[in-house]
């Protein structure tokens, strides 16, 4: 086990920061049209400052490391085929890659497991999805996560990555499930660069048959990482949500 995470002088505790960066609102910049990035800080100790000034400043945070007591760093960049859609359904891909993240750094990173039942894990992040999920896991679980499922029939059913329309009215205002499983992917690794702590992860679309399948099993969007995440935040071990 890392030296890290047999230090007594870390008071047990261990802080890991998922911050989200959307690439895709940088308006300057065509090639981030289609990516995430997901950076993570293992720390233990909490960073003196708030959230968007850690994104602002990211870099210099890592740098800084001694200072700031970062003990690993990682990069988590998803790729999508096609361009990020607009709100509200950009938000399913951030949350589906959130929870993505979270499981694939736990395991991989196998000390984190280690101690999961004895010492104190802080998780903080800029979106609070993983905290909700931590939050309501309980209910969600006994109700099969249900989700009321709004149909807006009025819009075109044509959409696609990216081509939303920007019109205020009441018809495109409507959230809908319908046109959110036309979002629905599957994650796979492609590349890893271990010296400069990137991990680089492709978003397909699924086939239809796949959609079809994730709908009739999943009442809510994402059920599938959910039930995996949920083992975690179950009473016995110690996550936290600073």
């Amino acid at each position: 086990m890392s030296l890290f995470f047999k230090s007594k002088n870390n008071q047990s505790k261990y802080f890991i920061y998922f911050l989200v960066f959307k690439d895709y609102l940088n308006e300057n910049d065509e090639n981030n049209e289609n990516k995430i990035t997901i950076k993570i800080l293992i720390t233990n100790t909490l960073i003196l400052h708030d959230l968007n000034y850690i994104i602002n400043n990211y870099e210099t945070i890592i740098k800084n490391e001694l200072e700031y007591k970062v003990f690993k760093h990682y990069n988590y960049i998803f790729n999508f085929d096609e361009k990020i859609p607009k709100y509200p359904y950009d938000l399913f891909l951030i949350n589906r890659i959130l929870l993505y993240s979270f499981i694939y750094l736990f395991n991989d990173e196998k000390n984190l497991n280690q101690v999961l039942y004895k010492e104190k894990i802080n998780i903080i992040s800029n979106i609070n999805y993983l905290k909700r999920i931590k939050d309501w896991s309980e209910n969600w679980k006994k109700n099969r996560y249900s989700i009321e499922k709004y149909q807006n029939t009025s819009t075109d059913s044509s959409i696609n990555f990216g081509t939303s329309s920007n019109k205020d009215n009441s018809s495109e205002s409507i959230f809908s499930i319908h046109y959110l499983s036309q979002y629905y992917f599957n994650i796979n690794n492609e590349s890893k660069d271990i010296n400069n702590n990137e991990y680089l992860f492709k978003c397909v679309p699924m086939s239809f048959s796949e959609k079809s399948l994730f709908e009739r099993i999943s009442e809510r969007p994402n059920t599938d990482l959910i039930e995996k995440c949920y083992n975690y935040f179950i009473e016995d071990k110690m996550i936290r949500f600073v």
